[in-house]
């Protein structure tokens, strides 16, 4: 993704009038000091969009997008801006419990020649199954706008993570309860994996991730679930052993690079991926194997691996973090074993005096789960997506982290990385193989054969046939993936 210039001096109420005019400059971030009306412009600009559709019907056919972070947010500017137009103007909004309903009305008005304005949060538009409404939009209009209210904190919702190792009741299984060093006490609590993990060692680090399909009025094609709240068996989940490549250390929490990323099936460890210092990414050759393997031994694992893969595709940055206790004089991060070798020491003082402070021993934040290890995405595919598909997109923002700014668009999600490649000579099997990486989570769609072609190229920018229909000649796989997931899971 190329680098932006960000303009923050310009006048907003002039983009919306430019955006009237037809004179559109692609992508803008925009700072607009907060309660200076930048989302009310938006309502003004929908509402005379909507009249001028009105007016002129011999107009081409345009479309605008306008999301916000929260469901409450969009129902207000949706109720602003239905007071100001035509009781059978094209306004629809998109939410959870008006799904079926919107989806109908935009079919609809898809129908028509008259222009669409559709209001709807960042959780409905930025998500992988609703992809498909930037297909339709983009396919049967002239023109797309998208705008975006509190940009900033879309890009900081972009950010996700999923534990995959945490500390545990000894007795019970469960998350530790109660006051946060409670997770150093040996005798009740355990960490199964990772307790010799520092910033400066480059021991492997292991953990469990699960996956499930999610429930039908989410957006998302599959949901992770938390190895801290997790009861479920060990054998249903998936094994990763991560490879880190060194660590920092900020505010009582280890960041950690990734060299590569393992998996287990079985007593069997199979290669996932590997990362290189310029945060490029190869996937193992013979991925495609593997996962029919996971398949074939539990459709849990199966599943999970599908769905870690499109997680990383649709990032360009997958890094490991944790909270830790520090030593109290030089500030240095300790080791799980570590601390829990200072809290006996605590707790051996405490008894003899108990205003013994913990201070004196060790120092920790006062919020979070120490030691419990996330596995962290910068997951930007879809400000990638959406740049290719919309022909103007506004942030508008009170403010803008310069940092976040860079961290979003300084590399392209790794689906659109030029060397996620197979062979290092075949161009053409290299883009095979990254189309295919890249449908596989359609495997899990009940119509998969229903996804046009076009849908790929307009959306993603990937032109050229792919091979995943041959990869996978066992009959019973398609089958078996259809009948085992929700019908409402392939609906789009």
């Amino acid at each position: 993704m190329e680098k932006i210039t960000y303009d923050f001096s310009k006048d907003f109420k002039k983009v919306f009038e430019n955006l009237t005019s037809g004179h559109d400059e692609g992508v803008q971030f925009l700072k607009v000091p907060v309660r200076t009306g930048k989302t009310y412009s938006c309502e003004q600009y929908m509402i005379k969009f909507l009249e001028r559709a009105k007016n002129d019907e011999d107009l081409l056919r345009k479309i605008v997008i306008f999301t916000t972070e929260k469901n409450i947010l969009a129902d207000s500017t949706y109720i602003n801006v239905l007071e100001g137009v035509e009781k059978d103007s094209n306004l629809i909004l998109f939410k959870q419990d008006l799904y079926e309903e919107s989806s109908k009305k935009f079919e609809r008005a898809l129908n028509t020649n008259k222009d669409i304005v559709i209001i709807c949060s960042f959780s409905y538009i930025f998500s992988e199954k609703i992809s498909t409404l930037f297909y339709k939009a983009r396919s049967k209009s002239d023109e797309l706008v998208l705008l975006v209210d509190e940009g900033e904190a879309l890009l900081n919702s972009l950010h996700s993570s999923v534990s995959i190792c945490a500390c545990k009741d000894r007795s019970f299984g469960t998350g530790i309860n109660g006051n946060v060093i409670n997770a150093l006490n040996k005798p009740t609590a355990i960490l199964k994996f990772n307790g010799d993990v520092t910033r400066t060692s480059n021991l492997k680090i292991e953990g469990y991730i699960v996956a499930n399909p999610t429930s039908t009025n989410t957006y998302e094609f599959s949901q992770f679930l938390e190895e801290s709240k997790s009861r479920i068996e060990a054998g249903k989940k998936l094994a990763l052993v991560i490879q880190p490549s060194g660590g920092n250390y900020n505010d009582f929490t280890v960041y950690k690079q990734i060299s590569s990323i393992k998996f287990k099936l079985g007593f069997k460890v199979y290669d996932l991926c590997t990362l290189t210092e310029n945060n490029e990414i190869r996937f193992d050759r013979n991925i495609f194997e593997t996962i029919q393997t996971a398949f074939e031994k539990d459709y849990c694992l199966f599943y999970t691996l599908l769905a870690i893969i499109t997680k990383i595709l649709n990032s360009n940055m997958v890094y490991l973090k944790y909270s830790c206790v520090t030593s109290p004089n030089s500030m240095r991060d300790l080791s799980y074993n570590e601390a829990t070798e200072k809290y006996s020491e605590y707790q051996a003082a405490k008894a003899g005096n108990n205003k013994t402070p913990t201070s004196d021993f060790f120092l920790y934040k006062q919020v979070g789960r120490l030691y419990e290890t996330q596995l962290c995405f910068n997951e930007n595919s879809s400000l990638f997506r959406a740049e290719n598909m919309a022909d103007s997109i506004i942030f508008l923002s009170g403010t803008w982290n310069g940092w976040l700014l860079d961290l979003m668009y300084s590399n392209k999600p790794f689906i659109f990385q030029e060397n996620l490649i197979l062979n290092e000579n075949d161009k053409t099997e290299n883009l095979k193989f990254k189309s295919d990486l890249f449908l596989l989570r359609f495997l899990l769609l009940k119509d998969r054969s229903k996804i046009p072609s076009s849908f790929l190229s307009l959306i993603h920018g990937i032109i050229i046939k792919t091979n995943l229909e041959s990869r996978f000649t066992n009959e019973e796989l398609n089958l078996q993936v259809q009948k085992s997931l929700p019908d409402t899971l392939g609906e789009n």
